[in-house]
C-alpha cells in the first residue's frame, strides 16, 4: 500500500469513526430528551460538520461518501443487539442520505459567508428529509410491515420536512459559524497519524455496541 492510499484510507476511516462515535454518544443522549425533533435537528448539522471538515482536509467527494458508508456500517453493529431492526436500518439510511445531500451542497457549505451557509443548509436539511420520506414510502410499499408517523398526515409530513428542516438549518448555520471562527485553523493544521484511524474505529464499534 503506497503512502497516498494509506493517507486516503486513514482519513476516511478516522472521520467515519468520528461520526459513528458522535451518533452513538451525542445522538443517544439527545434521543433521551423528550422533544421529538431535537435529536434529528442537531445530529444532521453534526454529521454535516464531520463531512465538510473531512472535505476541507481532503477535497474529495468520494472520500465524503466513504466516510458516510463507514459511519453507517458502524451503526450496523446494533443489529447484533436486541433492538428493533428499523431502529438501526433507518438511521443507517439517514446517514447515507444526509451524506448525499451534503456532498451535493458542499460547495455552499464550505464557504464562510452567511448567505451561502444559510442557503446550503436549508437545501440540504430539507433535501435529506424529503429523501428520507421517500425511503419510508418505499418501505411502506414493500411487503415489510412498516409504519411512518411522518407520513401519517400531511401536517406530520410538513412538520418533519419543512419546519424541523428549517430548525435544523438554523442549528447548522450556528454550528458552522462557531467552527469557522474558532476551530477551523486548528482542524486544518491537525496532523492525523495513521494509527489514529484503527483506534478510532475500534472505539466507535465498542461504543456503538454497548450504548
Amino acid at each position: 500500500m503506497n503512502i497516498k492510499t494509506m493517507k486516503f484510507l486513514s482519513h476516511v476511516i478516522f472521520f467515519g469513526a468520528l461520526w459513528g462515535i458522535l451518533e452513538a454518544t451525542l445522538g443517544f443522549a439527545l434521543h433521551l430528551i423528550p422533544v421529538p425533533f431535537i435529536a434529528g435537528s442537531v445530529m444532521f448539522p453534526i454529521g454535516a460538520a464531520v463531512l465538510v471538515t473531512s472535505y476541507r482536509r481532503l477535497p474529495s467527494r468520494r472520500a465524503m461518501l466513504m466516510v458516510a458508508i463507514i459511519a453507517a456500517a458502524i451503526k450496523s453493529v446494533n443489529l447484533l443487539t436486541p433492538v428493533p431492526t428499523f431502529s438501526v436500518t433507518n438511521p443507517m439510511a439517514s446517514i447515507i442520505l444526509q451524506s448525499l445531500v451534503v456532498i451535493g451542497a458542499v460547495g455552499m457549505l464550505n464557504k464562510k459567508t452567511l448567505p451561502s451557509l444559510a442557503g446550503g443548509f436549508v437545501l440540504a436539511s430539507i433535501g435529506w428529509r424529503a429523501a428520507y420520506m421517500l425511503w419510508h414510502q418505499a418501505l411502506i410499499a414493500s411487503p415489510i410491515e412498516f409504519f411512518s408517523p411522518h407520513l401519517a398526515t400531511m401536517q406530520a409530513f410538513a412538520t418533519f420536512t419543512l419546519i424541523e428542516g428549517l430548525i435544523s438549518a438554523v442549528v447548522g448555520v450556528l454550528i458552522f459559524i462557531l467552527i469557522n471562527k474558532i476551530a477551523a485553523p486548528s482542524l486544518r493544521e491537525m496532523r492525523l497519524h495513521p494509527s489514529l484511524a484503527p483506534l478510532a474505529l475500534t472505539l466507535a464499534l465498542v461504543v456503538s455496541y454497548f450504548i
